[in-house]
């Protein structure tokens, strides 16, 4: 038995005990309120540590005949993976700039799991003067995702291409840390893809489910979108059978 638990022990015996650390009511209090403060800090830092874990970075790749010999010589294809945040308009822009005079056609082919919707507004208006210069498609694969933010990039291609197997996420804009969309935001986001081409029977129909003022997500398929939706979203879909 140690030394002090024997003085423990002895001054049970004699009934001397010692006193509990008494503190002052004001000391208890801040105590009390730093450990609230230190608790709440976590739980609101928590979910920006996780997103920032769970968001991979975006890559902005540029194929052109060189690099696979499948691509005509005069198509540039930009291959966009991952959420839409700055600085993938920058980068896209930069991977513009450092195309030939020869260019003709521009293949966008992303595959995005959505971002905000001011980055998904500035790289539509990237790519929406390109039409003028060049045969512009933006591409979705099987398998692929054109979620959220995303849907206003691909609705700037003249073709848009997508696969019947690929997703599709729709929903209202919301604040981060919210739920509930913000009827501002969305109504931008919903003229914007009027202004794109997206059918208005299908926005109308979507409004009324209350999919872009509900909390919620709204998920197709490639082949629902064109073929039972009739949206406008997809103008030609990938053949599903695909040669190795």
């Amino acid at each position: 038995m140690t030394t002090a638990r024997l003085e423990h022990t002895r001054a049970a015996r004699l009934g001397i005990m010692r006193p509990a650390p008494v503190f002052a009511p004001d000391v208890l209090a801040a105590r009390f309120i730093a450990a609230l403060v230190l608790t709440f800090s976590w739980l609101l830092a928590a979910p920006a540590i996780a997103l920032a874990a769970k968001v991979p970075p975006t890559s902005v790749t540029v194929l052109t005949h060189k690099e696979n010999a499948s691509i005509a010589a005069d198509t540039l294809v930009i291959r966009i993976r991952g959420p839409i945040l700055p600085p993938v308009t920058r980068r896209f822009n930069e991977a513009m700039a450092s195309s030939g005079p020869d260019l003709k056609t521009v293949i966008v082919d992303i595959d995005s799991d959505g971002g905000t919707l001011g980055e998904a507004e500035r790289l539509a208006a990237a790519l929406h003067p390109l039409r003028d210069r060049y045969d512009l498609t933006t591409y979705v694969r099987h398998g692929g995702h054109c979620l959220s933010a995303c849907v206003l990039v691909f609705l700037e291609g003249e073709k848009r291409i997508a696969g019947s197997a690929s997703s599709w996420l729709f929903h209202g804009v919301c604040h981060r840390y919210r739920d509930r969309p913000s009827p501002k935001e969305t109504q931008r986001f919903i003229d914007l893809m009027m202004r794109s081409g997206i059918n208005k029977d299908f926005v109308c129909r979507m409004i009324e489910k209350g999919y872009f003022t509900d909390p919620g997500d709204f998920w197709a398929s490639g082949y629902e979108l064109f073929h039972i939706y009739d949206s406008n979203i997809i103008t030609q879909m990938i053949e599903p059978w695909q040669p190795r």
